[in-house]
Parts: C-alpha cells; sequence; structure tokens
C-alpha cells in the first residue's frame, strides 16, 4: 500500500466518523466565532486583559442558562468579596512603582467588596485581650511548668 492510500484511508474514515457524530451545534460555531473575534482584535493591538473581558462578556451573553443555582448577592463582586478595579492614569492604586510608573502602565487589581462577603475579607486590626496575662511562649504551649 503506497503512501498516497494511506492517507486517502485515513481521510476517509475521518470524514466517515464525522459525519457520524453530526456537523458542530449552533454553541460550536459560536465559540469559533468568538475566538476568531479575540484573534482578529490581539492582531490589531487589543490588550489581553481587555480581550478576556470581551471574551467573558460574549461567552456570559452566549450562555442562556444560569451557571449557578444561586445568583450573587452583590453584582460588584458577583458574591466572592473582592471587586476588580483597574489602575491606570486616571485612577493609580497607591503602589510606589504606580506611582512613579508612566501614563500608559495599567494593571488590575481586587479590593474587598463593601457587601457583606467583602466585609469578611476586610482585614481587621488585632484585638488586645486584657484578661488573658499569659505570655506569647504560655500560648503556644511550650512552657514548662516547674516541678
Amino acid at each position: 500500500m503506497a503512501l498516497d492510500d494511506v492517507v486517502r484511508e485515513i481521510r476517509q474514515r475521518f470524514r466517515a466518523k464525522h459525519r457520524q457524530h453530526g456537523e458542530p451545534g449552533q454553541l460550536g460555531y459560536e465559540l469559533q466565532r468568538i475566538a476568531n473575534d479575540y484573534a482578529a482584535a490581539r492582531a490589531n493591538g487589543l490588550p489581553r486583559a481587555e480581550g478576556i473581558r470581551g471574551i467573558t462578556a460574549a461567552l456570559k451573553a452566549l450562555w442562556k442558562f444560569p451557571t449557578t443555582q444561586y445568583p450573587p448577592e452583590c453584582g460588584r463582586c458577583e458574591g466572592i468579596g473582592y471587586e476588580l478595579v483597574r489602575c491606570d492614569a486616571d485612577h493609580r492604586c497607591g503602589r510606589r512603582l504606580c506611582r512613579l510608573a508612566h501614563d500608559a502602565h495599567e494593571h488590575d487589581y481586587v479590593v474587598p467588596c463593601s457587601c457583606p462577603s467583602g466585609d469578611r475579607r476586610r482585614k481587621r486590626p488585632p484585638q488586645a485581650d486584657d484578661g488573658d496575662l499569659r505570655t506569647s511562649r504560655q500560648q503556644r504551649g511550650r512552657m514548662r511548668v516547674p516541678r
């Protein structure tokens, strides 16, 4: 059997298998369209982070069904407790590197949301317990008791 015959047979088997499973459905075509749009936008200079946000929005619009049976409590953080914020020339995050950076420097970061989920993620100062006079070594259980 020549190499051309082998290739022809493999192609025939491949096509028969595709006919058996059918053509990709509407969802498959839409996913391919979203991927092609993303690739074209990236080729035209779209930043990666914005492209990913666009893909996420397109997929959420495409998917008709709820992704969870429990809707999020908060629209800003979608119930995770952290709000996504963009550091750019108009609004800086406060880090030293960003204060000194040029205007084109951008990045995303998260801050605790103002909802109850975000309240659990907010840092709190340690509270001093006046009733407990044990030393730190005693709290860790390493203090030996004299015999």
